[in-house]
């Protein structure tokens, strides 16, 4: 799982562990080891933070100067974390095994299911705007298919 920008790239491993690389000088800022138990599987890096998803359900959010813990984590239920991305100013969507959920950083549940399909596997999504900027649509990648949901931004 990637993620990254202004000349960094933030790796989730199979081991848990998260590697934060410059790509300009070609070498390893940080490694955090064993962040999540198992295959970080989905990686989105905005700013000063850093999302994480993996096999063990749970998703993380960190400050990319402190990884000593993360500063808001959720389980997922019993759904594997599929993908992550941020969602917009204070939120975020990770994808489980058949449902993608939006979240509040630092709210206590999901606040509102965007994508539910019974029937196969989310395997990553990608946000859509529309002219002004606005996150309004997914493009989900699911069994073998991409199907685009709307989200009004409302509950």
């Amino acid at each position: 799982a990637l993620g990254g920008g202004e000349g960094r790239l933030v790796m989730g491993c199979e081991d848990g562990s998260i590697f934060d690389v410059n790509l300009v000088e070609k070498n390893a800022i940080r490694d955090w080891t064993g962040k999540h138990f198992g295959w970080i599987t989905g990686v989105d890096v905005c700013k000063n933070r850093v999302v994480t998803g993996g096999v063990d359900w749970w998703v993380k959010l960190w400050d990319i100067d402190n990884t000593d813990a993360p500063i808001w984590e959720r389980m997922n239920g019993y759904d594997m974390i599929t993908d992550v991305k941020f969602g917009g100013v204070g939120c975020i969507a990770a994808a489980g095994e058949d449902t993608i959920k939006f979240y509040e950083q630092g709210g206590e549940t999901q606040n509102k299911v965007l994508f539910k399909d019974n029937e196969s596997v989310i395997n990553t999504f990608v946000w859509g705007t529309n002219n002004e900027g606005k996150k309004d649509r997914l493009a989900i990648g699911i069994g073998g298919r991409v199907e685009i949901a709307k989200y009004d931004g409302n509950d």
